[in-house]
Protein backbone atom coordinates (compact mmCIF):
# COMPACT_ATOMS: atom_id res chain seq x y z
CA UNK A 1 0.00 0.00 0.00
CA UNK A 2 1.45 3.35 -1.02
CA UNK A 3 0.93 5.62 1.96
CA UNK A 4 2.26 9.17 1.48
CA UNK A 5 5.78 9.67 2.79
CA UNK A 6 5.07 13.32 3.60
CA UNK A 7 6.49 14.37 6.95
CA UNK A 8 4.01 15.85 9.41
CA UNK A 9 6.14 16.09 12.57
CA UNK A 10 4.90 19.31 14.16
CA UNK A 11 8.20 20.52 15.61
CA UNK A 12 10.27 21.17 12.43
CA UNK A 13 7.09 22.10 10.61
CA UNK A 14 6.32 24.80 13.19
CA UNK A 15 9.81 26.25 12.78
CA UNK A 16 9.67 26.46 9.00
CA UNK A 17 6.05 27.38 8.51
CA UNK A 18 6.08 31.15 9.22
CA UNK A 19 8.63 31.94 6.50
CA UNK A 20 7.22 29.34 4.12
CA UNK A 21 3.70 30.73 4.51
CA UNK A 22 4.78 34.28 3.64
CA UNK A 23 6.54 32.98 0.53
CA UNK A 24 3.51 30.86 -0.34
CA UNK A 25 1.01 33.72 -0.10
CA UNK A 26 2.95 36.25 -2.20
CA UNK A 27 5.42 35.24 -4.92
CA UNK A 28 6.01 35.70 -8.69
CA UNK A 29 4.58 32.28 -9.57
CA UNK A 30 1.31 33.16 -7.83
CA UNK A 31 1.22 36.47 -9.72
CA UNK A 32 1.90 34.70 -13.02
CA UNK A 33 -0.82 32.14 -12.30
CA UNK A 34 -3.37 34.85 -11.48
CA UNK A 35 -2.53 36.63 -14.76
CA UNK A 36 -3.01 33.38 -16.69
CA UNK A 37 -6.38 32.73 -15.05
CA UNK A 38 -7.48 36.30 -15.71
CA UNK A 39 -6.43 36.07 -19.36
CA UNK A 40 -8.06 32.76 -20.16
CA UNK A 41 -11.21 33.63 -18.22
CA UNK A 42 -11.58 36.97 -20.01
CA UNK A 43 -11.08 35.29 -23.40
CA UNK A 44 -13.60 32.55 -22.56
CA UNK A 45 -16.18 35.10 -21.43
CA UNK A 46 -15.81 37.13 -24.63
CA UNK A 47 -16.01 34.00 -26.79
CA UNK A 48 -19.13 32.83 -24.97
CA UNK A 49 -20.75 36.16 -25.82
CA UNK A 50 -19.89 35.53 -29.47
CA UNK A 51 -21.92 32.33 -29.47
CA UNK A 52 -19.46 29.63 -28.41
CA UNK A 53 -21.35 27.60 -25.80
CA UNK A 54 -20.18 25.53 -22.86
CA UNK A 55 -16.67 26.96 -22.64
CA UNK A 56 -14.63 26.35 -19.49
CA UNK A 57 -11.01 27.15 -18.73
CA UNK A 58 -10.02 23.47 -18.68
CA UNK A 59 -10.49 23.48 -22.48
CA UNK A 60 -7.46 25.73 -22.99
CA UNK A 61 -4.70 23.14 -22.69
CA UNK A 62 -6.18 20.44 -24.98
CA UNK A 63 -7.34 22.96 -27.60
CA UNK A 64 -3.95 24.69 -27.65
CA UNK A 65 -2.18 21.39 -28.22
CA UNK A 66 -4.58 20.17 -30.90
CA UNK A 67 -4.33 23.53 -32.65
CA UNK A 68 -0.73 22.62 -33.49
CA UNK A 69 -1.55 19.17 -34.92
CA UNK A 70 -3.73 16.09 -34.34
CA UNK A 71 -2.60 13.74 -31.56
CA UNK A 72 -3.41 10.34 -30.17
CA UNK A 73 -5.06 10.22 -26.77
CA UNK A 74 -1.95 8.75 -25.14
CA UNK A 75 0.24 11.57 -26.48
CA UNK A 76 -2.23 14.25 -25.46
CA UNK A 77 -2.48 12.78 -21.95
CA UNK A 78 1.32 12.78 -21.68
CA UNK A 79 1.51 16.41 -22.86
CA UNK A 80 -1.06 17.38 -20.22
CA UNK A 81 0.59 15.28 -17.47
CA UNK A 82 -2.62 13.30 -17.00
CA UNK A 83 -3.52 9.66 -16.93
CA UNK A 84 -5.14 8.39 -20.10
CA UNK A 85 -8.43 7.86 -18.26
CA UNK A 86 -8.47 11.37 -16.76
CA UNK A 87 -7.56 12.91 -20.11
CA UNK A 88 -10.39 11.04 -21.82
CA UNK A 89 -12.79 12.26 -19.16
CA UNK A 90 -11.66 15.88 -19.62
CA UNK A 91 -12.09 15.64 -23.41
CA UNK A 92 -15.70 14.45 -23.31
CA UNK A 93 -17.30 17.90 -22.80
CA UNK A 94 -15.01 19.41 -25.47
CA UNK A 95 -16.05 16.73 -27.94
CA UNK A 96 -19.70 17.03 -26.91
CA UNK A 97 -19.55 20.77 -27.64
CA UNK A 98 -18.29 19.98 -31.15
CA UNK A 99 -14.81 21.51 -30.87
CA UNK A 100 -12.83 18.31 -31.46
CA UNK A 101 -13.38 15.17 -33.49
CA UNK A 102 -11.77 11.78 -34.07
CA UNK A 103 -10.48 10.24 -37.28
CA UNK A 104 -8.45 7.11 -38.12
CA UNK A 105 -4.70 7.41 -37.69
CA UNK A 106 -3.11 6.92 -41.14
CA UNK A 107 -0.11 5.30 -39.40
CA UNK A 108 -2.31 2.75 -37.63
CA UNK A 109 -5.88 2.17 -38.78
CA UNK A 110 -6.77 0.65 -35.41
CA UNK A 111 -5.90 3.90 -33.64
CA UNK A 112 -7.70 7.24 -33.61
CA UNK A 113 -6.37 10.76 -33.84
CA UNK A 114 -7.96 13.66 -32.01
CA UNK A 115 -8.11 16.89 -34.01
CA UNK A 116 -9.92 20.22 -34.03
CA UNK A 117 -13.20 20.28 -35.90
CA UNK A 118 -14.10 23.15 -38.24
CA UNK A 119 -15.88 24.73 -35.29
CA UNK A 120 -12.82 24.18 -33.10
CA UNK A 121 -10.49 25.83 -35.62
CA UNK A 122 -12.78 28.83 -35.80
CA UNK A 123 -12.85 29.00 -32.01
CA UNK A 124 -9.04 29.03 -31.82
CA UNK A 125 -8.79 31.80 -34.43
CA UNK A 126 -11.37 33.92 -32.65
CA UNK A 127 -9.59 33.24 -29.36
CA UNK A 128 -6.38 34.72 -30.80
CA UNK A 129 -8.32 37.89 -31.66
CA UNK A 130 -9.58 38.09 -28.08
CA UNK A 131 -6.08 37.54 -26.72
CA UNK A 132 -4.88 40.47 -28.83
CA UNK A 133 -7.57 42.64 -27.24
CA UNK A 134 -6.49 41.52 -23.77
CA UNK A 135 -2.88 42.26 -24.66
CA UNK A 136 -3.88 45.82 -25.56
CA UNK A 137 -5.49 46.09 -22.15
CA UNK A 138 -2.22 44.95 -20.58
CA UNK A 139 -0.43 47.72 -22.44
CA UNK A 140 -2.87 50.25 -21.03
CA UNK A 141 -2.09 49.05 -17.51
CA UNK A 142 1.68 48.62 -17.78
CA UNK A 143 2.74 50.94 -20.59
CA UNK A 144 4.19 50.01 -23.97
CA UNK A 145 7.85 49.82 -22.90
CA UNK A 146 7.32 47.70 -19.79
CA UNK A 147 4.90 45.37 -21.57
CA UNK A 148 7.50 44.87 -24.29
CA UNK A 149 10.06 43.98 -21.62
CA UNK A 150 7.68 41.59 -19.89
CA UNK A 151 6.70 39.96 -23.18
CA UNK A 152 10.32 39.44 -24.25
CA UNK A 153 11.38 38.07 -20.87
CA UNK A 154 8.37 35.73 -20.74
CA UNK A 155 9.10 34.52 -24.28
CA UNK A 156 12.70 33.76 -23.24
CA UNK A 157 11.51 31.75 -20.23
CA UNK A 158 8.95 29.92 -22.37
CA UNK A 159 11.52 29.03 -25.02
CA UNK A 160 13.90 27.68 -22.37
CA UNK A 161 11.20 25.58 -20.69
CA UNK A 162 9.71 24.22 -23.95
CA UNK A 163 6.08 23.73 -22.88
CA UNK A 164 4.33 21.08 -24.96
CA UNK A 165 1.81 23.57 -26.31
CA UNK A 166 4.56 25.51 -28.09
CA UNK A 167 7.05 22.73 -28.86
CA UNK A 168 7.43 20.51 -31.87
CA UNK A 169 10.38 18.24 -32.76
CA UNK A 170 12.61 19.85 -30.15
CA UNK A 171 11.83 23.39 -31.35
CA UNK A 172 9.91 25.94 -29.31
CA UNK A 173 7.78 28.68 -30.83
CA UNK A 174 6.99 31.15 -28.04
CA UNK A 175 4.49 33.82 -29.12
CA UNK A 176 5.61 37.40 -28.76
CA UNK A 177 2.14 38.34 -27.47
CA UNK A 178 2.18 37.98 -23.67
CA UNK A 179 -1.49 37.04 -23.38
CA UNK A 180 -0.96 34.08 -25.72
CA UNK A 181 1.97 32.75 -23.66
CA UNK A 182 0.74 32.94 -20.07
CA UNK A 183 -1.50 29.86 -20.00
CA UNK A 184 0.99 27.40 -21.48
CA UNK A 185 3.90 28.69 -19.40
CA UNK A 186 1.89 28.54 -16.18
CA UNK A 187 0.73 24.99 -16.86
CA UNK A 188 4.32 23.98 -17.58
CA UNK A 189 5.56 25.54 -14.33
CA UNK A 190 2.83 23.94 -12.25
CA UNK A 191 3.64 20.52 -13.71
CA UNK A 192 7.24 20.88 -12.54
CA UNK A 193 6.16 22.00 -9.07
CA UNK A 194 3.75 19.07 -8.81
CA UNK A 195 6.46 16.62 -9.86
CA UNK A 196 8.75 18.05 -7.18
CA UNK A 197 6.02 17.67 -4.55
CA UNK A 198 5.47 14.08 -5.64
CA UNK A 199 9.20 13.43 -5.28
CA UNK A 200 9.00 14.91 -1.76
CA UNK A 201 6.48 12.22 -0.80
CA UNK A 202 3.11 13.65 -1.84
CA UNK A 203 2.56 10.84 -4.29
CA UNK A 204 -1.15 11.23 -4.97
CA UNK A 205 -1.31 14.79 -6.29
CA UNK A 206 -3.17 15.75 -9.47
CA UNK A 207 -2.70 18.92 -11.60
CA UNK A 208 -6.19 20.16 -10.72
CA UNK A 209 -5.47 20.20 -6.97
CA UNK A 210 -3.53 23.46 -7.22
CA UNK A 211 -6.77 25.31 -7.98
CA UNK A 212 -7.88 24.63 -4.42
CA UNK A 213 -4.65 24.43 -2.44
CA UNK A 214 -3.23 27.83 -3.40
CA UNK A 215 -6.42 29.59 -2.29
CA UNK A 216 -6.86 28.20 1.24
CA UNK A 217 -6.08 30.56 4.09
CA UNK A 218 -4.82 29.41 7.49
CA UNK A 219 -8.15 30.55 8.95
CA UNK A 220 -10.07 28.55 6.34
CA UNK A 221 -11.69 29.57 3.07
CA UNK A 222 -15.27 29.04 1.78
CA UNK A 223 -15.53 26.83 -1.32
CA UNK A 224 -17.45 29.57 -3.11
CA UNK A 225 -14.54 31.98 -2.75
CA UNK A 226 -12.14 29.42 -4.21
CA UNK A 227 -14.48 28.82 -7.14
CA UNK A 228 -14.78 32.55 -7.77
CA UNK A 229 -11.00 32.93 -7.71
CA UNK A 230 -10.62 30.22 -10.36
CA UNK A 231 -13.62 31.38 -12.44
CA UNK A 232 -15.19 27.91 -12.23
CA UNK A 233 -18.27 26.43 -10.60
CA UNK A 234 -18.50 25.63 -6.91
CA UNK A 235 -19.40 22.07 -7.89
CA UNK A 236 -16.07 21.67 -9.72
CA UNK A 237 -14.12 22.96 -6.72
CA UNK A 238 -16.16 20.81 -4.34
CA UNK A 239 -15.21 17.69 -6.29
CA UNK A 240 -11.50 18.54 -6.03
CA UNK A 241 -11.91 19.37 -2.34
CA UNK A 242 -13.43 15.95 -1.67
CA UNK A 243 -10.43 14.26 -3.27
CA UNK A 244 -8.01 16.39 -1.26
CA UNK A 245 -9.93 15.58 1.90
CA UNK A 246 -9.71 11.85 1.15
CA UNK A 247 -5.95 12.22 0.69
CA UNK A 248 -5.57 13.99 4.02
CA UNK A 249 -4.55 17.50 2.92
CA UNK A 250 -7.70 19.43 3.84
CA UNK A 251 -10.80 19.10 5.96
CA UNK A 252 -14.19 20.78 5.98
CA UNK A 253 -15.26 22.50 9.17
CA UNK A 254 -17.76 25.15 10.20
CA UNK A 255 -16.32 28.66 10.32
CA UNK A 256 -15.50 29.77 13.88
CA UNK A 257 -17.26 33.10 13.50
CA UNK A 258 -20.30 31.63 11.75
CA UNK A 259 -21.15 28.00 12.39
CA UNK A 260 -23.70 28.03 9.56
CA UNK A 261 -21.06 28.37 6.83
CA UNK A 262 -18.52 25.69 5.93
CA UNK A 263 -14.88 26.38 5.22
CA UNK A 264 -12.00 24.37 3.86
CA UNK A 265 -9.00 24.14 6.19
CA UNK A 266 -5.53 22.71 5.78
CA UNK A 267 -4.51 19.70 7.85
CA UNK A 268 -0.98 19.24 9.23
CA UNK A 269 -0.25 17.19 6.11
CA UNK A 270 -1.50 20.11 4.02
CA UNK A 271 0.85 22.48 5.85
CA UNK A 272 3.75 20.11 5.16
CA UNK A 273 2.79 20.26 1.48
CA UNK A 274 3.06 24.06 1.60
CA UNK A 275 6.59 23.86 3.03
CA UNK A 276 7.62 21.29 0.41
CA UNK A 277 6.02 23.36 -2.36
CA UNK A 278 7.96 26.45 -1.29
CA UNK A 279 11.17 24.41 -1.48
CA UNK A 280 10.22 23.35 -5.01
CA UNK A 281 9.42 26.95 -5.93
CA UNK A 282 12.81 28.13 -4.67
CA UNK A 283 14.51 25.58 -6.93
CA UNK A 284 12.36 26.69 -9.85
CA UNK A 285 13.23 30.34 -9.27
CA UNK A 286 16.92 29.44 -9.32
CA UNK A 287 16.37 27.82 -12.73
CA UNK A 288 14.58 30.92 -14.03
CA UNK A 289 17.42 33.13 -12.79
CA UNK A 290 19.84 30.93 -14.71
CA UNK A 291 17.80 31.51 -17.88
CA UNK A 292 17.37 35.28 -17.57
CA UNK A 293 20.24 36.31 -15.33
CA UNK A 294 19.74 37.92 -11.92
CA UNK A 295 19.02 41.47 -13.16
CA UNK A 296 16.63 40.45 -15.91
CA UNK A 297 14.88 37.99 -13.58
CA UNK A 298 14.23 40.74 -11.04
CA UNK A 299 12.87 42.96 -13.82
CA UNK A 300 10.59 40.13 -14.99
CA UNK A 301 9.25 39.58 -11.45
CA UNK A 302 8.76 43.32 -10.97
CA UNK A 303 6.79 43.71 -14.19
CA UNK A 304 4.67 40.63 -13.44
CA UNK A 305 3.90 42.01 -9.99
CA UNK A 306 3.11 45.46 -11.39
CA UNK A 307 0.60 44.08 -13.87
CA UNK A 308 -0.87 41.75 -11.24
CA UNK A 309 -1.50 44.66 -8.85
CA UNK A 310 -2.70 47.02 -11.63
CA UNK A 311 -5.43 44.53 -12.49
CA UNK A 312 -6.29 44.00 -8.77
CA UNK A 313 -6.43 40.25 -9.30
CA UNK A 314 -6.31 38.82 -5.78
CA UNK A 315 -4.47 41.16 -3.39
CA UNK A 316 -4.98 40.15 0.22
CA UNK A 317 -6.39 36.76 -0.76
CA UNK A 318 -4.35 35.02 1.94
CA UNK A 319 -3.75 36.68 5.31
CA UNK A 320 -0.30 36.97 6.90
CA UNK A 321 0.95 34.09 9.01
CA UNK A 322 -1.05 33.44 12.17
CA UNK A 323 0.59 31.28 14.81
CA UNK A 324 -2.77 30.67 16.46
CA UNK A 325 -4.37 29.34 13.28
CA UNK A 326 -1.34 27.20 12.50
CA UNK A 327 -1.25 25.73 16.00
CA UNK A 328 -4.96 24.87 15.78
CA UNK A 329 -4.34 23.02 12.51
CA UNK A 330 -1.34 21.14 13.91
CA UNK A 331 -3.45 20.20 16.92
CA UNK A 332 -6.09 18.83 14.56
CA UNK A 333 -8.79 21.36 15.47
CA UNK A 334 -8.85 24.29 12.99
CA UNK A 335 -12.56 24.93 13.47
CA UNK A 336 -15.71 23.33 14.90
CA UNK A 337 -17.13 20.34 13.10
CA UNK A 338 -20.00 21.08 10.77
CA UNK A 339 -23.30 20.14 12.38
CA UNK A 340 -25.28 17.57 10.50
CA UNK A 341 -22.31 16.27 8.48
CA UNK A 342 -22.57 12.45 8.54
CA UNK A 343 -19.57 10.52 9.79
CA UNK A 344 -18.48 8.39 6.84
CA UNK A 345 -15.84 6.38 8.73
CA UNK A 346 -17.88 3.12 8.86
CA UNK A 347 -18.70 3.28 5.17
CA UNK A 348 -15.08 4.00 4.29
CA UNK A 349 -13.80 1.15 6.44
CA UNK A 350 -16.32 -1.21 4.93
CA UNK A 351 -15.45 -0.21 1.37
CA UNK A 352 -11.73 -0.45 2.06
CA UNK A 353 -12.08 -3.84 3.68
CA UNK A 354 -14.14 -5.22 0.83
CA UNK A 355 -11.97 -3.79 -1.92
CA UNK A 356 -8.78 -5.03 -0.28
CA UNK A 357 -9.79 -8.57 -1.17
CA UNK A 358 -7.08 -10.35 -3.21
CA UNK A 359 -6.73 -8.89 -6.68
CA UNK A 360 -8.47 -5.62 -5.90
CA UNK A 361 -5.80 -3.47 -4.21
CA UNK A 362 -5.67 0.00 -5.82
CA UNK A 363 -4.97 3.68 -5.25
CA UNK A 364 -8.66 4.18 -4.53
CA UNK A 365 -8.31 1.84 -1.56
CA UNK A 366 -5.40 3.93 -0.26
CA UNK A 367 -7.56 7.05 -0.43
CA UNK A 368 -10.39 5.31 1.46
CA UNK A 369 -8.05 4.11 4.17
CA UNK A 370 -6.44 7.53 4.53
CA UNK A 371 -9.84 9.15 4.97
CA UNK A 372 -11.06 6.43 7.32
CA UNK A 373 -7.93 6.73 9.44
CA UNK A 374 -8.63 10.43 9.99
CA UNK A 375 -12.29 9.93 10.92
CA UNK A 376 -13.20 9.19 14.54
CA UNK A 377 -13.92 5.57 15.40
CA UNK A 378 -17.53 4.62 16.15
CA UNK A 379 -18.73 1.98 18.56
CA UNK A 380 -20.66 -0.99 17.25
CA UNK A 381 -20.47 -3.03 14.08
CA UNK A 382 -19.59 -1.13 10.91
CA UNK A 383 -22.27 -2.97 8.94
CA UNK A 384 -24.97 -1.88 11.37
CA UNK A 385 -23.68 1.70 11.35
CA UNK A 386 -23.72 1.76 7.55
CA UNK A 387 -27.27 0.46 7.46
CA UNK A 388 -28.37 3.12 9.92
CA UNK A 389 -26.90 5.80 7.63
CA UNK A 390 -27.98 4.43 4.26
CA UNK A 391 -31.04 2.41 5.07
CA UNK A 392 -31.44 -1.32 4.48
CA UNK A 393 -32.21 -1.12 0.76
CA UNK A 394 -29.23 1.10 -0.12
CA UNK A 395 -26.94 -1.03 2.06
CA UNK A 396 -28.06 -4.12 0.15
CA UNK A 397 -27.39 -2.30 -3.14
CA UNK A 398 -23.92 -1.35 -1.89
CA UNK A 399 -23.15 -4.94 -0.95
CA UNK A 400 -24.27 -6.15 -4.39
CA UNK A 401 -21.99 -3.58 -6.00
CA UNK A 402 -19.06 -4.69 -3.84
CA UNK A 403 -19.77 -8.32 -4.69
CA UNK A 404 -19.61 -7.41 -8.37
CA UNK A 405 -16.27 -5.67 -7.85
CA UNK A 406 -14.88 -8.76 -6.12
CA UNK A 407 -16.16 -11.12 -8.82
Amino acid sequence: MNQPRAKTDASPLTKRLPEAWERFRDNPIRHLTALAIYTESAAMTALSQQGYPQLVMAFSGPLSLLARRPRRLTELADNLSMSKQLCLQSLRPIEAAGYIQRRPDPQDKRAKLLELSHKGNKLVNDALDELATINSHFEGQLGKRRLAQLSADTAAVTTARQPAEFSENGQTFAPTMLSATLGALTRNIHRQLMEADIAAGHTRLQPSYGQVLVNIDLSGTPLGHIAQQNRVSTQAISRIARELEARGYVQRRAAREDGRSTRLYFTSQGLQLIVDSVDAMTQLEDELKAVLGETRYRRWCGNIGELYHALSLDPGLLAPYSSGSAEAILAGDPGPKTEGTPDTAPLLRHLAGQLLAPGHSSEEVDALLMAAAQAPALAGEDQAAIESKLGKRDTQSLNRLLATLRA
